[in-house]
């Protein structure tokens, strides 16, 4: 069995599609920067950056060995994966429902080291704020699906995500938290990992760790 699992590498047109989302994001964030009312304003724009681990007994790779297996729907052979960090990058537009409430739309990239595999997200966060005066600590959950960058990976349901923000800088027109989130993630698998055998899905059981920038 190889040590290291390769699902694809980043396209050139993959990275012409990250590199517009980046610069839309600063975009943004340089226009949003500029705005007045800060608190006052019902809409909001969200961005963050987070570093995610899962142990290796919650990084599972499921297959079938042969055609029998897939024609009776069976995928019960599965492997555990070496840890290795998830990179994931969130931008949400974000609408406050009430002093305790906002949902919003979000994109984002995830990036996985094993298998090596990069998925653009997209889905919806909703926020239940606990200080009320601020809207900036609060209690986040988010779902999303994966649109991959890689002909290798089949597009997916993604990630489902729980987590807090707490604010440790708040100036007048934008403020820092850090983040602290637990996620299941998945995506389908479109080519063999092991060699030739009938890819599933890869699953991630994770915790994560980051910051972000609310404005």
């Amino acid at each position: 069995m190889r040590e290291r699992f390769l699902i694809g590498r980043l396209t050139v047109s993959s990275f012409f599609v990250m590199r517009k989302i980046i610069l839309l994001v600063v975009f943004l964030l340089f226009q949003r920067i500029q705005a007045q009312d800060f608190y006052n304003e019902r809409w909001f724009f969200h961005s963050d950056i987070s570093l995610n681990i899962s142990p290796e007994s919650k990084s599972i790779y499921s297959y079938a060995t042969n055609d029998l297996d897939k024609q009776k729907g069976i995928y019960g052979k599965d492997i555990n994966l070496k840890t290795k960090p998830i990179y994931s990058t969130d931008f949400s537009v974000n609408y406050i429902l009430s002093k305790s409430i906002s949902v919003g739309a979000l994109t984002g990239i995830n990036h996985f080291r094993n298998p090596v595999a990069t998925a653009l997200k997209v889905g919806g966060i909703v926020r239940l704020f606990m200080d009320k005066d601020s809207y900036n600590t609060d209690i986040f959950g988010q779902l999303s699906g994966f649109i991959p960058l890689s002909k290798k990976v089949k597009a997916s349901l993604g990630e489902a995500k729980l987590g807090l923000s707490i604010p440790i800088t708040e100036e007048d027109n934008f403020a820092v938290a850090v983040l602290l989130h637990i996620a299941y993630v998945s995506y389908d698998v479109a080519v063999p990992i092991l060699g030739n055998e009938i890819p599933d899905i890869v699953e991630y059981r994770s915790v994560g760790l980051g910051f972000s920038i609310r404005f």
